[in-house]
């Protein structure tokens, strides 16, 4: 018996057996073994995240500064997405706050 996955376009599947990393896998219709390979579905299309904080200037006046930042995950480094960062959001936020 086979699973089957199907992978969208602007999205990467990092697949793993039992565990480990096998590879990654583009847009389309795939077969795998089910609960000895998981495929976790990654979105590299762009996507934007929206930021607003305060400052104050040398006058004394507070400053609303709204930022709209648009990030990608490389395609070719998905793995490294997937495995080296805890939670993404978390990790885009405060790389937009520094």
């Amino acid at each position: 018996m086979l699973g089957i996955n199907i992978i969208r376009q602007g999205t990467i599947g990092v697949k793993e057996f039992l565990g480990k990393f096998i590879g990654t896998i583009g847009a389309g219709f795939h077969l795998t073994l089910p609960f000895l390979t998981k495929v976790k579905i990654v979105d590299v299309q762009p996507q934007t995240k929206d930021s607003n904080f305060f400052v104050i200037t040398n006058d004394n006046v507070t400053a609303k500064i709204n930022q709209t930042h648009v990030y990608r995950v490389d395609a070719k480094n998905v793995s490294k997405f997937v495995y080296g960062v805890d939670k993404p959001d978390h990790f885009i936020g405060q790389r937009i706050e520094a």
